[in-house]
């Protein structure tokens, strides 16, 4: 866990705690999402060396078609940063203006990417549906599918020094209070959606962001 301050030596297995419930919060994630399991990696790794994990993964992942991303189901071509990144274990600067977020009613573009509903962004920086079914319940009492503490729980395996929240292109979307009093205890910034893009462009801490695209 790249950001964890409790980590003793460069891998989650070298600390006592291995695997601590934050790691395996973030486990369950992963194999839910995208069929595969840190912990596990973490055991090859520490069994059989990164070098032999590193080969044993582009086997899996590397072909032909280029460089099969585990998060958005995509292949990127040998040169492409993402690609570098995992074939060498060197992650290139991304160029600013490469992919610039946009939005306008009713969708979102992130990492060159258009998205019709509303998403979240993690600290890793992948990009998932926001999960409104969470909230839905709770439309009759405020004319609209609020922002719920049910949506925010997520929060606790991210390690964010900041929280983003996009409020749609009118700043629309209702908080409920539990979600709020989240929001209040840690960094958070909550404005319209189209407002709040160039912060997170710019943003260099790790953050998390929930974005809603209509009103």
């Amino acid at each position: 866990m790249r950001l964890c301050i409790e980590r003793t030596g460069p891998f989650c297995y070298d600390c006592a705690e291995f695997p601590c419930d934050r790691l395996r919060h973030l486990d369950e994630r992963y194999r839910t999402r995208y069929g595969m399991s840190e912990i596990e990696n973490l055991e090859y790794i520490r069994d059989h060396r990164l070098e032999q994990f590193l080969e044993h993964e582009r086997g899996r992942w590397v072909s032909d078609q280029g460089v099969l991303c585990v998060h958005d189901r995509r292949y990127y071509p040998p040169g492409h940063r993402e690609a570098v990144r995992f074939i060498t274990g060197e992650r290139l600067p991304k160029p600013r203006d490469a992919f610039p977020m946009r939005t306008e009613f009713g969708w979102i573009e992130v990492g060159g990417r258009r998205y019709d509903h509303d998403i979240v962004i993690h600290t890793d920086g992948s990009v998932s549906r926001r999960r409104k079914k969470l909230s839905k319940g709770l439309k009759g009492a405020y004319g609209h599918t609020p922002l719920s503490e049910a949506e925010l729980a997520f929060l606790r395996d991210e390690r964010t020094d900041v929280v983003y929240v996009g409020t749609g292109q009118y700043g629309s979307l209702p908080l409920t209070p539990g979600a709020e009093e989240i929001l209040s205890s840690r960094p958070s910034v909550v404005m319209p959606t189209a407002e709040i893009l160039p912060l997170l462009e710019g943003e260099k801490r790790p953050h998390a962001a929930i974005l809603h695209v209509t009103c």
